[in-house]
């Protein structure tokens, strides 16, 4: 492929790994993190309807992104100040999923099974969300 058709390609197609990020972009995911994880509440204890388990489960999934996309240029570009906002906000999404792994792992098959049943956008999320019915890991008792 020709450079100059590359570049335009590039220009005229946008490509997350192609975008910039700097500190605004940083700034724009801690906000959008930190509104995600109020809206978790709104998800708790309503996992059964399609639209909350849906909807949560995607929110879920672009929280993650967001945090490892976080990170990553946390640790390029050393700030002490951005290293503690962002524990601070990994913390507040922490607790704010807290419920999530349980209340899917306790979902019934036949529920889950329609939950996930015919959904393109869920069925990308498959893996993870089978990770998270997984049994918790049992504490050995000391």
């Amino acid at each position: 492929m020709r450079p100059a058709l590359l570049l335009a390609l590039v220009l005229v197609v946008p490509f997350p790994a192609f975008a910039a990020y700097d500190v605004a972009a940083w700034e724009e995911d801690f906000t959008t993190l930190g509104l995600q994880a109020e809206a978790f509440s709104k998800c708790e204890g309503r996992m059964t309807e399609k639209p909350r388990f849906k909807g949560c489960l995607q929110m879920w999934d672009d929280a993650k992104k967001r945090v490892v996309r976080m990170e990553k240029f946390a640790k390029a570009t050393p700030d002490p100040f951005r290293t503690v906002r962002m524990k601070e906000q990994e913390e507040k999404l922490g607790t704010a999923t807290a419920f999530l792994a349980p209340e899917v792992r306790a979902l019934p098959k036949a529920t889950y099974s329609k939950l996930m049943a015919n959904d393109k956008q869920l069925a990308t999320l498959k893996p993870e969300i089978e990770a998270l019915r997984k049994p918790a890991p049992k504490k050995p008792l000391s």
